[in-house]
Formats: structure tokens, C-alpha cells, sequence
């Protein structure tokens, strides 16, 4: 980007192009300086980040050490690595092993970096977890679902570039990896007592179209990633609780597909009508779900259970029972619900016996009434 100055006092003279100086030649330093200046205003470099330390070197059998780390509005972790008038051909693959040396930090080793700046605080740790979540509550845009650090990007700011150094970069984009290239300008104008010094900072990798590709990429990367751990926890959530129940003696699930959904249908009692299990974030389900092919059953069954529901509440005393008729009754449900905490792995155990000692009771009470319903009905 080119600067000119103005000469206000006469109209008719031509602006005059102002040529960057060097930060060497104003004996501005890179850690003492451009580090600093960075650290105390991060939004310079064009986005929300908190800075959660500088000269960083608790790298296991490892004695380097990275200028600046920081945290996105998204709660990534930020390599910023600092060059002064040359960024030198190597300084891509240093920022590059440095990303790869924070991608092990947990959450616990990021609100440790970053307490070093609450030292005078009564609990530093404790202003330092406060530090972070109230940056990321006023950027909305954290997925605690995804946590700290789930991914890292790479910032290096520079007064110049090699050609190598901008090459790999350009490399490195391409292959998904989040590296951003800004440069700094200084200038220098007027004399003596009156100078006045400036510095123009300018992203000039990646472009803006190249940046909205990749943030759409990944963006859709961070889903599949996210939808592929859910389904994961799903499946072993499921395997775990269907085989404590065949081992109860009650065959409900197939054993040969174990469901990666937030449900699990059991095999049909009679068509459309089965014993079934839920799981979402914050809400656990037994249910029996109706939806026949017969015309009219669905309404009969559920009529039928209705009927019955003072016994049937009876005997799941303790327990939420919710009647669920769908719009014009093409589908009902009968369930027992009840919050959970399906992102805190802690409780994964104690849920497990929940869901099996309520689909113990569920199947006990309810499948008689169905049978017995099903008969009587002629269905």
C-alpha cells in the first residue's frame, strides 16, 4: 500500500509519495519493540485476539521459543511469530513447528501460560480461566462443544518476505493450514522535535477471496469433525448400554447394528411400533414410539396406553412419564425423560445405568400393556 502526503497550503502541488523507512534504521528492535507493541494491542492485527503470553518455552525437550501466543475469537490458539525488516527463508517452518508444539496444550497447560499475567492475583489460575471464557463470551463465536484449542493458526508479521517464505506460505494455505502473512510499514515525516513516526500494517496473505474459500472449507471441516466424534461417542455409548441389557436378559437391540445416531431403535414389537432409546446434550429418553402402517392403529395404541395411564404412572413412580400425541395422531410417543450432562464425560458411567436400569422398568411395565393392547385390538 503506497502513502502519500499532502502539501494543504497549495493545491496545486502533487502528492508526494512517502517512502517506508526501516525498523533497523529507527532502532526499533523485534522483541523489545514490535513484540510489545503487538502484545499490548492485538486488534492491530485485524481481528479480536487475547494474548495469553510472550516468549513462550515450556515445550517438552525443547528449548525453543515462540514470540507471542494468543487465543481467537473462536477459541484457537494463535502463533504469532515477529520479524523485524526480513522474514528470512525459514521462518514458514518454524511457525509450523510451533503450531505443532501447541496442538498438545490442554485446556488446563493454556490457563497456566496465561496466568503468568494475573501474578499479583489471589488466584491466578482462577483470573485467568475468567480471563479467557469472558473473551470468548463477548466474541460468541466459541463452541464449547469444541473446546480450547481444537485447532491452531499462525500469524508472522514481518517488515519484508522472502520469495521462499511467501511460497511456503501459499503451500501451506493450500493444504488447509491456517497461516495469515502481515507486513509492516514505517514511516517517518516531518523534522527534528516535530517527526512523527507511522506504521502501516497490511494483511497480504491470504486474499480476501483465497480467505473466504478457506474459511468455508474449514468451517465444514470443524462439522464433520465434530459430527464424526458425536457419532463416536454414540456407538460406544450404545454398545455398552445394549450389552448390559442382553446380559439382563432383555433382547431389545440388535446386536448386529449398534446405532451412531442420538437414537436407538428397538426391533419391532409389532410394525411401527417399538421400544426405543434417546440421547441428546442435555436430555436422556425410553420410549415406546408409535407410528403403524394400519389405518387408525397408531391412534388405537396410544388410546389404549392412555387408558392405562394411571397404572402405567403407578408404576413408574419417580419418573417423568410424558405423553406425546403427534399432529392428527400418525405418530405418538409414551416416554420416562430426565436431564443429563452428555458433554461432561464424568457422568458417561453413572448414565449408562441409568438408561439400563430405566430400560429394565420401561420394557417390564410397558410391553404387557402392549401385548395384552395388541391382542384386544385385533392389530
Amino acid at each position: 500500500m503506497a502513502i502519500y502526503t499532502i502539501d494543504s497550503s497549495n493545491q496545486n502541488t502533487p502528492l508526494e509519495l512517502l517512502e517506508p523507512a526501516t525498523f533497523a534504521a529507527l532502532d526499533y528492535k523485534e522483541r523489545n519493540d514490535i513484540q510489545e507493541w503487538i502484545d499490548k494491542t492485538p486488534g492491530c492485527l485485524g481481528e479480536p485476539l487475547l494474548m495469553l503470553g510472550k516468549e513462550f518455552d515450556g515445550f517438552d525437550k525443547s528449548r525453543d521459543r515462540l514470540d507471542l501466543l494468543a487465543m481467537d475469537a473462536s477459541g484457537n490458539l494463535v502463533v504469532i511469530e515477529n520479524k523485524r525488516d526480513d522474514s528470512g527463508k525459514d521462518v514458514v517452518g518454524q511457525a509450523i513447528k510451533y503450531a505443532a508444539f501447541c496442538s498438545t496444550l490442554s485446556e488446563q497447560d493454556i490457563i497456566k501460560i496465561h496466568s503468568k499475567k494475573f501474578s499479583n492475583s489471589d488466584d491466578s489460575l482462577q483470573s485467568a480461566r475468567d480471563d479467557i471464557e469472558s473473551f470468548l463470551a463477548e466474541e460468541q463465536e466459541y463452541d464449547s462443544e469444541l473446546g480450547y484449542n481444537h485447532d491452531q493458526r499462525i500469524i508472522i508479521v514481518s517488515g519484508g518476505y522472502k520469495p521462499e517464505a511467501i511460497s511456503a506460505a501459499v503451500w501451506v494455505l493450500e493444504k488447509n493450514i491456517d497461516i495469515t502473512l502481515i507486513k509492516l510499514d514505517i514511516y517517518e515525516i516531518g523534522e527534528d522535535a516535530n517527526k512523527t513516526q507511522l506504521i502501516n500494517i497490511d494483511r497480504i496473505l491470504p486474499s480476501a477471496d483465497l480467505s473466504n474459500e478457506l474459511v468455508r472449507l474449514k468451517t465444514e471441516q470443524q462439522r464433520t469433525r465434530s459430527a464424526s466424534q458425536r457419532a463416536a461417542l454414540h456407538m460406544q455409548l450404545w454398545s455398552e448400554i445394549q450389552q448390559r441389557l442382553n446380559d439382563s436378559g432383555i433382547n431389545l437391540f440388535s446386536v448386529e447394528t449398534i446405532s451412531d445416531r442420538p437414537y436407538f431403535n428397538g426391533k419391532n414389537i409389532r410394525g411401527g411400533l417399538s421400544i426405543n432409546m434417546g440421547l441428546n446434550d442435555k436430555d436422556a429418553r425410553v420410549e415406546v414410539r408409535i407410528r403403524m402402517n394400519k389405518a387408525g392403529a397408531t391412534a388405537k395404541i396410544f388410546d389404549w396406553l392412555q387408558g392405562h395411564k394411571n397404572d402405567i404412572e403407578k408404576a413408574l413412580s419417580g419418573y417423568r412419564v410424558s405423553w406425546e400425541p403427534e399432529a392428527e395422531r400418525k405418530a405418538c410417543r409414551v416416554a420416562i425423560r430426565w436431564e443429563i450432562d452428555l458433554k461432561d464425560e464424568s457422568t458417561h458411567e453413572k448414565l449408562i445405568e441409568q438408561m439400563v436400569e430405566r430400560t429394565q422398568k420401561f420394557h417390564r411395565v410397558l410391553r404387557p400393556i402392549l401385548e395384552e393392547g395388541l391382542n384386544t385390538l385385533g392389530l
